[in-house]
């Protein structure tokens, strides 16, 4: 195959170390090196968001955070979603209790 195709010896068995699966994980070395740079860029997104947040948070009224809230529940805990927007869960929670009064 090396003289086939005219490519390194070294080319093929990096290639092969690179993609072969991992027997504990069942992911390549490609794979894994794939997941680490997505987990790194979503941390960043992440990390941006959440300092634009507290811009946002001077401007919108407290309604506003628990409609948020309200939406965001059927997919994500009400405690995810406080925990994620820096919001305490009493703010959801005290418009709930106020609504069904």
């Amino acid at each position: 195959m090396i003289k086939i195709y005219g490519i390194a010896s070294a080319t093929i068995y990096k290639w092969n170390d690179l993609y072969k699966k991992d027997d504990d994980t069942g992911a390549s070395k490609a794979e894994l090196l794939e997941m680490q740079t997505r987990i790194a860029k979503l941390e960043s997104e992440n990390d941006i968001l959440k300092k634009s947040l507290n811009h946002i948070r001077k401007k919108v009224s407290i309604k506003d955070w628990q409609l948020a809230i309200k939406v965001m529940a059927p997919a994500h805990s009400v405690k995810e979603v406080c925990q994620t927007l820096h919001l305490c869960r009493s703010t959801y929670y005290q418009h709930q209790l106020t609504k069904s009064q």
